[in-house]
């Protein structure tokens, strides 16, 4: 073998360990982006691969409804008749992250860290901090649903008893940000800026501009209820009524992404999470690439 045969060879070994990696102390990634779906009436999370693949997730919850995922690559879900926030491991391995809650519905997480959760019963929107501690964010809302979180780290939340979505500024001043909605559900920002609302009792998914200018960005659903962006731009609908998760262009050409569901609510993409690795699989690693980068940088020297 020769010394180009020799780098090639080494940096081929780093790559290919690096794709075949299937460990426990490694993190399962998920650089697809599959989608995650809270399928409140089966009480399961389902998970879609890009191509419309399903599997179970995790199964026997009580009316799974806010699903999202944590820095970490975990993902969150509550379980609206279960009283509880849970907290799923790239595996499965499911844990508790809070209990004893009234209607826990949806959730969404801030730049710092913090998970934010609408409680429908209570009225209130709870603030978990990095260590799980709970405080009250703000309350005497009416039937508060879903939330997301704006680039200047503004809450908005929908009101479904009252038809409209609030904006919160971090402080926790509260505005009216649009009304005259007909049981507002959904909501996710698009890659425009611009705020997207699941409309679940007209069977619309209207679309806001940063000040408010209300459009119909799609119609004719049953009841639509989740909302989540792909990278692509594309926005993911999951319809309660029909059982069918749809997928519009940026354009608003609807496709169906996938059917036969029971009651899905919330949506969300997963996101890459870095490798962890072991200090053992870090040196099987490291010395295949430092090798093969070493002989590369000597040979363009020698040029």
């Amino acid at each position: 073998m020769n010394k180009n045969s020799v780098g090639l060879a080494l940096l081929v070994s780093f790559l290919s360990s690096v794709s075949l990696i299937n460990t426990p102390s490694a993190k399962a990634l998920n650089f697809q982006g599959n989608l995650y779906v809270a399928d409140s009436g089966s009480g399961n999370i389902y998970n879609y691969s890009p191509s419309g693949t399903q599997s179970t997730f995790a199964s026997g919850l009580s009316y799974p409804n806010g699903v999202v995922f944590n820095k970490a690559g975990d993902l969150i879900a509550t379980e609206f008749f279960g009283g509880a926030i849970d907290e799923f491991t790239p595996s499965g391995t499911k844990y508790t992250f809070a209990s004893g809650l009234s209607r826990p519905t949806d959730l969404a997480y801030d730049s710092l860290g913090n998970l934010f959760e609408t409680d429908a019963l209570t009225g209130n929107i709870y603030k978990y901090n990095s260590s799980g501690q709970q405080t009250i964010f703000a309350t005497g809302l009416n039937d508060p649903a879903f939330i997301a979180f704006d680039a200047s780290g503004n809450l908005f939340v929908t009101e479904f008893g009252a038809g409209i979505i609030d904006k919160f500024t971090p402080d926790g001043v509260q505005s009216t940000f649009a009304s005259g909605l007909n049981q507002p559900q959904g909501l996710a920002f698009g890659h425009n800026g611009n705020l997207y609302e699941a409309d679940f009792g007209s069977g619309s998914v209207n679309e806001f501009s940063p000040n408010g200018v209300q459009s119909t960005f799609a119609s004719g659903m049953v009841n639509p209820i989740g909302l989540a962006f792909a990278s692509t731009g594309d926005l993911f609908v999951s319809d309660y009524g029909s059982g069918i998760i749809y997928a519009y262009s940026t354009a608003a050409v609807q496709t169906t992404f996938a059917s036969g569901l029971n009651n899905p609510a919330g949506i969300t993409f997963s996101t890459p999470v870095p490798f962890e690795f072991s200090p053992e699989q870090g040196f099987m690693l490291g010395v295949p690439l430092f090798l093969g980068l070493r002989y590369l940088k000597k040979k363009k020297a020698a040029k």
